[in-house]
């Protein structure tokens, strides 16, 4: 038991997260481990609970009523689950999408109940809400826009936007994984990364891309 609440409180602390939770939030978190493979979050069951990523990664996807698989976004630390399905609908809703772990994964979790009735009453925890909800309305308008775009201005745009939260470097998702985020395949991900490296847009080692040529992203 005290092992467990060290652990919470060195991931609050890491994260700074008494800048939006309350003392009594925070008494009533539990630490989640979720290892690698496993899912968070199944499409279509009842949440229970907002989710606090503080170690790890996770991806979330969509499954259409055919049965095609669209992947929207890799989530990183620190990042909320369940925050949309919350809001949606009253809150009495399905889960939207499918939260997996693509690395061993730790996460905080708070109770719906405990959130309506301690967390929405709270200004400071409403603001980094809407802040993060913000967010992500941002990042899912990424793979979207009314206009047919190239396979090479879909991976363009995403290395622009990895670009301005990561830096010129960062480590590249599998293809498989990114071909879906874009709505592209394989194939045509791995002509598009070509054309960029040929452009000197970009430069490719290992998984680790580094952008030589931001002029382009300005076009």
């Amino acid at each position: 038991m005290g092992s467990n609440l060290r652990n919470i409180e060195y991931y609050i602390n890491q994260h700074d997260m008494r800048n939006f939770l309350s003392e009594s939030l925070i008494s009533s978190a539990r630490l989640i481990n979720v290892n690698k493979g496993g899912a968070l979050l199944t499409q279509d069951n009842r949440p229970s609970g907002l989710y606090f990523l503080v170690e790890g990664r996770l991806q979330i996807e969509h499954y259409d009523d055919d049965g095609r698989n669209i992947i929207f976004t890799i989530q990183e630390p620190l990042s909320i689950v369940g925050d949309i399905e919350m809001f949606y609908d009253g809150g009495s809703g399905k889960i939207l999408s499918t939260v997996s772990a693509i690395s061993p994964s730790i996460l905080l979790s708070f109770s719906v109940s405990t959130i309506r009735s301690m967390g929405l009453n709270d200004p400071a925890f409403l603001l980094f809400m809407c802040h993060h909800l913000a967010k992500k309305a941002f990042e899912s308008s990424i793979n979207k826009i009314a206009v047919p775009l190239t396979s090479t201005n879909k991976l363009r745009r995403y290395f622009n936007y990895q670009r301005q939260i990561k830096g010129d470097s960062f480590i590249l998702e599998k293809r498989d994984t990114l071909a879906s985020m874009l709505g592209i395949s394989v194939r045509q991900l791995t002509r598009a990364m070509s054309e960029l490296q040929h452009s000197g847009v970009i430069r490719l080692e290992n998984k680790t891309v580094f952008i030589i040529r931001d002029d382009v992203f300005y076009r």
